[in-house]
């Protein structure tokens, strides 16, 4: 926890953390889980009927300090250092992108060590010995969720991409040259492992040409069936993680999943052994599906 500290979110990246900057990490406080339940009380007897329970994760109290008295200049200079750096961290922390669009988060680095997403939710200082070059503060942050994301492994990021691939026989397009063409339905699988103790979001990512009909799938758990073809240059991005869900094609919001797709806010990966495959017709056998996700940790 004692590395780089960064807030991240779009044109920011807000570091803090270690004493080459001005704002320091000093220690990380994390609430306890709130539990909302469906519970009811039974009428006319004792005992009560659990329903469902839901849990919003604790926030995060995170003590900085901005500690100048050591610098080389006198008290007036040290005390504007000291206040220049503090509202420097307070813009930053404030997150106007994010705040200002609905279901928007960022991402907090917590010393190089774990991720999480959220939102960052002000500010407390003491500025009792601010005359000196000395501010102490707390910054507090809500996680969007339960989970954290290890970054031991060079940012957590994993990927795993399949290609379509013509049938050992029949379909295949005269003249033979890399690479191959198919007019019939072909598919190909690719197994992977998916770390860490709970379920990972994936961005599922599929390149064209790819006939109607085309699908992407982890096998034995869920399907993404496409609405339309795509063509050679044509890219299509499915986003399940929570506060980014969403569909694009080159880029642009587009639904691309038939209703027979699975349910994004369903679409997660469990850790173990997994399967990716891609099946339907690519008249230049070009045509790749990939999943990327993150090692995903229980906790902090």
């Amino acid at each position: 926890m004692y590395g780089d500290w960064q807030l991240i979110y779009e044109g920011t990246d807000l570091r803090f953390g270690t004493r080459e900057h001005d704002v320091e990490f000093v220690k990380l406080t994390v609430s306890g889980d709130v539990y909302r339940t469906d519970d009811s009380q039974l009428p006319r007897q004792d005992g009560t009927a659990f329903g469902q329970d839901f849990i919003e994760s604790g926030q995060l109290a995170i003590a900085v300090k901005i500690d100048f008295t050591t610098y080389p200049a006198g008290p007036d200079e040290c005390a504007r250092l000291a206040w220049a750096a503090r509202q420097a961290f307070e813009r930053g922390w404030r997150a106007d992108p994010v705040r200002r669009t609905p279901g928007a988060v960022c991402e907090l680095v917590m010393g190089g060590e774990q991720a999480i997403e959220g939102r960052p939710r002000g500010v407390s200082w003491n500025d009792d010995h601010q005359g000196v070059g000395l501010i102490t503060g707390s910054a507090l942050f809500v996680p969007a969720g339960t989970g954290v994301f290890d970054m031991s492994d060079g940012g957590g990021w994993h990927t795993q991409t399949v290609g379509l691939v013509p049938p050992q026989t029949g379909g295949l397009k005269a003249p033979l040259k890399a690479p191959l063409s198919t007019s019939i339905e072909s598919s190909r699988a690719r197994p992977f492992t998916v770390a860490g103790d709970v379920p990972a979001w994936p961005i599922v990512t599929v390149k064209g040409p790819l006939g109607a009909g085309a699908q992407v799938e982890l096998t034995s758990r869920w399907r993404m069936p496409l609405n339309r073809s795509l063509g050679a240059f044509d890219v299509v991005e499915i986003d399940t993680r929570p506060g980014h869900r969403g569909m694009t094609l080159n880029g642009r919001a587009a639904n691309v999943l038939t209703s027979g797709a699975v349910q994004l806010a369903d679409a997660a990966m469990a850790p173990g052994p997994q399967e990716l495959a891609l099946r339907g017709t690519s008249l230049e056998g070009t045509a790749t599906a990939s999943v990327r996700w993150r090692t995903t940790k229980e906790s902090i």
